[in-house]
């Protein structure tokens, strides 16, 4: 008698507890669903952020190459306005007042042998006593060119004199002032570049830390 009650006491505590365990299984499901949606979020992350950091390096490679290719070219025009700068001081502006006095002297010659000229026709027609039309026209128009000549030596003479006084050293300073521009432009453009190498190391250094820390997270994940 007391083997039957205890019989039916144990199913009845059996039938109470054995609804639970299918719950209890079922409530542990959704915790193993969660976790491997958060994994594959994180290799998701983790892989998106490994390509991010690839396109980064070859930015950071381009620039580079740019950079050094800009930083030549500012070298060749530094190097090229120094050289004409130092070729004028020495020789070109020397030579260059030398031939604009030359070509003074070359009108003022011209102006003499056309003064000369004049002169010979007008013995010449005197000791012929050509008083005619034509040695008219021809003593005008000698006379006509040598004071067409002698205005042009003027305005020469004036000319050379401005140039000596003002053209040829406003032609220095202008290469000076090239020269210290090229030396500018070449100290601004080292500022520039170390300013985006600085910006692209830290875009890479950033990435790499996110990286690191994704990589961490999915191997406490795993643990």
């Amino acid at each position: 008698m007391r083997t039957s009650h205890f019989a039916i006491l144990i199913l009845g505590l059996g039938a109470l507890v054995m609804p639970t365990i299918p719950r209890a299984l079922n409530a542990q499901e959704p915790v193993e669903e969660a976790d491997d949606g958060s994994r594959q979020e994180l290799l998701q992350e983790l892989e998106e952020t490994r390509a991010e950091y690839k396109l980064a390096k070859l930015r950071m490679d381009n620039l580079l190459r740019d950079q050094d290719l800009g930083r030549m070219q500012a070298i060749f025009h530094r190097e090229d306005t120094m050289a004409t700068l130092q070729s004028y001081r020495m020789l070109d502006g020397e030579a260059s007042r030398e031939q604009a006095i030359l070509d003074l002297q070359y009108q003022k010659d011209s102006l003499a042998d056309a003064e000369e000229e004049l002169r010979q026709l007008g013995m010449m027609y005197d000791l012929n006593n050509l008083a005619d039309a034509t040695a008219q026209i021809v003593m005008e128009r000698a006379g006509r060119n040598v004071d067409r000549m002698k205005t042009e030596v003027t305005m020469a003479e004036k000319q050379l004199t401005h140039y000596l006084e003002f053209g040829q050293p406003r032609e220095q300073l202008d290469l000076e002032r090239e020269a210290e521009l090229a030396e500018m432009e070449m100290a601004a453009l080292d500022m520039a570049h170390a300013y985006d190498r600085a910006e692209a190391e830290m875009e890479l250094k950033d990435l790499q830390q996110a990286i690191r820390d994704l990589e961490m997270e999915l191997a406490e994940s795993d643990e």
